[in-house]
């Protein structure tokens, strides 16, 4: 079985909806954050995008500062504003499968992408 079928059926006991789309796999859940798989290379990347309002994409340097201390406080995930001024959280797992190291990954970036609640009143107005 590919490493792939592997973490899809893992998400899928966590409670996870998997739905292919093309390249990529678009994961589904109804308390969690939605995110995308897809192969790059010898790994697969997760990512979740946050569109910004015109106005932090006029000055992105007003979201610099957040994603900063998000990238501070995050274990596997890493924050960053794309080309666009928008939000991403992007995460990298090799193309391999062992369920006690994915089940440690997956638990750290549940944590890293609840980091955002952590600072909702200062990224309110940042996201459209």
């Amino acid at each position: 079985m590919a490493a792939i079928d592997d973490i899809q059926t893992h998400l899928e006991f966590l409670g996870y909806a998997i739905v292919t789309e093309g390249e990529r796999k678009v994961a589904t859940h109804e308390s969690k954050l939605n995110f995308l798989i897809r192969e790059l290379g010898p790994a697969y990347i997760l990512t979740v995008f946050f569109r910004t309002q015109d106005h932090v994409k006029a000055e992105p340097q007003v979201l610099y500062g957040v994603v900063n201390k998000l990238n501070q406080d995050s274990v596997a995930a890493r924050f960053l504003v794309d080309g666009d001024g928008d939000l991403m959280i992007e995460a990298f797992w090799p193309n391999h499968y062992d369920r006690t190291a994915f089940a440690h990954f997956i638990e750290a970036w549940h944590h890293d992408t609840a980091l955002l609640a952590e600072l909702r009143e200062q990224i309110e107005g940042f996201l459209a």
